[in-house]
């Protein structure tokens, strides 16, 4: 019995360090800038094709993270409804958010939802 318990306790860590190495092997794409956004200007991604590739989708960089009024909005669109998901708004330097297991094509979008203008960028990762 406790060789059973070292073989699965062995087996957990194990997956977990594969786990971490996938992700350590991670590929960001930019998408957007570096560059100067105008108030309400946004940009979109290409069309993910393999729903689970990308995953995190980020507006970083930003000139004027976390005044009152630096907003940024980052989402994922779906290619059928062309609803927004996993969008997220917010004042920080880095605004993003993440979306794992998903099914649909998507592509990711990212905004100055502010009355600002302000230097970022915007990429996804996989």
């Amino acid at each position: 019995m406790v060789g059973l318990r070292w073989a699965l306790a062995l087996a957990a860590v194990t997956i977990a360090v594969l786990v971490a190495a996938v992700r350590a092997g991670a590929v960001e794409v930019i998408y957007a800038g570096p560059k100067t956004w105008g108030q309400g200007w946004e940009a979109t991604g290409s069309w993910d094709y393999n729903p689970a590739w990308w995953y995190f989708n980020v507006m970083e960089n930003k000139s004027c993270g976390y005044q009152s009024n630096c907003w940024a909005r980052v989402a994922f669109i779906d290619d059928v409804s062309y609803a927004w998901h996993c969008s997220v708004t917010g004042i920080a330097d880095a605004t993003g958010c993440a979306q794992f297991n998903d099914t649909y094509v998507k592509k990711p979008l990212c905004k100055n939802n502010s009355t600002i203008v302000y230097t970022a960028q915007c990429k996804v990762t996989t």
